[in-house]
Parts: C-alpha cells; structure tokens; sequence
C-alpha cells in the first residue's frame, strides 16, 4: 500500500506561492512524493483555507490555478476531517512549521 501523507494548508500554500520562504523546498518534496506514488491526503478545510489565503495575496488566477491542481491530480486525496482521524494510523503528517523543512514528515500520528 502506498505510504499516506497527510498535506495541511501551509504546505499547499509554500507549493502554490512562489514567494513563499518555503516554495522551492515544498516543491521538491511534493514532486519527490508524486514520483514515488505517495497518496496525498487532505481535507476540504486544508483545501479552502489555502484557496482563500492565495487568492487574498497571490490573486484570483492563482487560487483557481491551486483548485485545479488539486482537483486534477490523481494522488492528492480529499475527504473530511473525521474520515482523516478515523484513518490516523495510516498517515503521515505534511507542513511547513519547521524551518529546517518545508515538509515536516511525521513516521505516524498517534
């Protein structure tokens, strides 16, 4: 099965914002797991919450841009934020709190 990540809205933001002090990292990490066929799980509050933070500072085309990358990508997962405590123990935790990191990988949340 293949490893399941879960992708806050930070992380989606430091993808889809060039100017984020995370972007090119956050860029690698998300291409390095789509290669290695990653499931990429997130919510529908990740989802709005980085679409109305982009479109507020990026603008219009990059917000619409994120929804359709999001939308037309076959490893990104959305669901709701109970289905994604009920799958817990399966998944990986993605954000950009760390400096170090623009991709703090957790082995799995308890």
């Amino acid at each position: 099965m293949p490893q399941q990540i879960f992708v806050d809205a930070s992380a989606w933001i430091a993808i889809a914002d060039i100017s984020d002090t995370h972007h090119r990292d956050a860029v690698n990490t998300y291409a390095d797991l789509l290669s290695r066929r990653s499931i990429l799980v997130t919510t529908d509050l990740m989802v709005a919450e980085a679409h109305i933070w982009l479109r507020r500072r990026v603008g219009h085309q990059a917000a619409m841009t994120f929804l359709d990358g999001i939308n037309e990508n076959p490893g990104v997962e959305s669901c709701t934020p109970m289905l994604v405590l009920k799958r817990k123990r399966n998944l990986s935790c993605a954000n950009t709190t760390t400096r170090t990191s623009a991709l703090l990988m957790l082995s799995v949340l308890p």
